[in-house]
């Protein structure tokens, strides 16, 4: 499940779909406004749905609510097929 630790390498996988979060940015007259973006893209990295949310949180609810039955990936506990963050095998 996301959580406030995980959430920006952690992703949800679905046949040929990932869902993650992205912290983005948006120009403004006061400066950058900043938000969290769940996003779905298909294999070949195409953008298929987008959500923006002002809070991390709910960010994260949302994703865990909408993807949270679908395969969880998190390369730093290890609850992924391949290596990652937490493994030499990427260097």
């Amino acid at each position: 499940m996301m959580n406030l630790e995980n959430w920006n390498f952690s992703s949800y996988n679905s046949n040929n779909l990932k869902v993650f979060i992205a912290l983005s940015a948006q120009p403004s007259e006061l400066g950058d406004e900043l938000f969290y973006s769940v996003t779905s893209m298909e294999s070949d990295e195409v953008e298929v749905f987008q959500q923006d949310f002002l809070k991390l949180e709910d960010a994260i609810a949302f994703a865990n609510k909408r993807y949270g039955h679908w395969d969880f990936s998190d390369p730093v506990e290890g609850t992924s097929s391949g290596e990652g963050c937490g493994s030499c095998a990427a260097h």
